[in-house]
């Protein structure tokens, strides 16, 4: 009976003994199947990654380096249109009324300052140039008289009444003078060469400026009152554009900053440029 009770204690030990084997390999199994599968991921991702070298990386030009805080660039948009400074546009006018005798220009020439545009026929300007030679002959008088006077004031001989005479008529004489001469230079002619016997009955027209011709307002032939603006002429090497800014988008604006717009009747030309001012 006694070795019957042993036998059962013998066969309760081997049986958890069998048991224990039995799990601790399942146990290893699962571990096993685990870490195999934990490889097989790291193997996969490390698959999908793309790992480039220093060579490859400077043969494509990828540049590395430290992260930094920058300003993100902001666009504005906005509308507006070319113009030229008023100094860079003139209107060509006369400054007597007359006949148009020849137009030396066309539209979109390009002219030089002094350059002749056109000429105009006046039958008053024959009088002005003859009332000139008139006035300079009398001046000639007038002022070898005044030098008689003055020498003579000076030597004690003459009257104090008549050089005070002679050196009013001088005065008015040359300011007479002077006055024609001016009104002459204004239309173009030369006193000199009229002083040489050369009377013109046309004056020219010159460009006050050198540019552009612009539209032609007149014809050969029209007459032409005083004043009167005939054609243009503008330099566009001044030229700027004015462009309109929401009130919003103001205080991002600022002078010197970089701009680019398109011209629409230049099928969309991209042109650069700098903010010079800002109204």
């Amino acid at each position: 009976m006694k070795n019957q009770k042993y036998k059962n204690i013998l066969l309760v030990i081997l049986m958890a003994i069998g048991f224990a084997s039995c799990s601790g390999g399942s146990t290893d199994k699962n571990g096993q199947d685990k870490e195999k599968s934990g490889k097989d991921e790291t193997k996969k991702e490390k698959t999908d990654g793309l790992e480039l070298t220093v060579e490859q990386m400077q043969t494509v030009g990828i540049i590395t380096g430290p992260i930094a805080q920058k300003n993100l660039d902001s666009v504005i948009k906005a509308n507006g249109q070319l113009a030229v400074p008023p100094q860079n546009k003139a209107d060509v006018s006369i400054l007597s009324g007359g006949i148009i005798n020849h137009i030396n220009v066309i539209e979109g020439q390009q002219v030089k300052r002094g350059q002749l545009l056109a000429t105009i026929k006046n039958q008053d300007l024959i009088k002005i140039q003859q009332d000139y030679l008139a006035a300079k002959n009398n001046f000639t008088y007038v002022d070898a008289e005044y030098n008689r006077q003055k020498q003579l004031q000076a030597a004690g001989a003459g009257t104090g009444k008549s050089f005070q005479s002679s050196e009013a008529t001088f005065n008015a004489e040359r300011s007479r003078l002077t006055a024609y001469e001016s009104q002459l230079s204004q239309l173009g002619i030369s006193p000199g060469s009229i002083a040489g016997g050369k009377i013109v009955s046309q004056f020219p027209v010159l460009s006050p400026i050198g540019g552009t011709v612009g539209q032609i307002t007149a014809n050969t032939g029209a007459f032409v009152q005083p004043g009167t603006s005939i054609m243009e002429v503008v330099d566009n090497s001044k030229i700027h554009c004015d462009l309109t800014v929401f009130e919003k988008d103001l205080m991002h604006v600022k002078v010197g900053q970089k701009v680019s717009f398109q011209l629409t009747n230049q099928e969309n030309q991209i042109i650069t440029g700098t903010i010079n001012g800002i109204n």
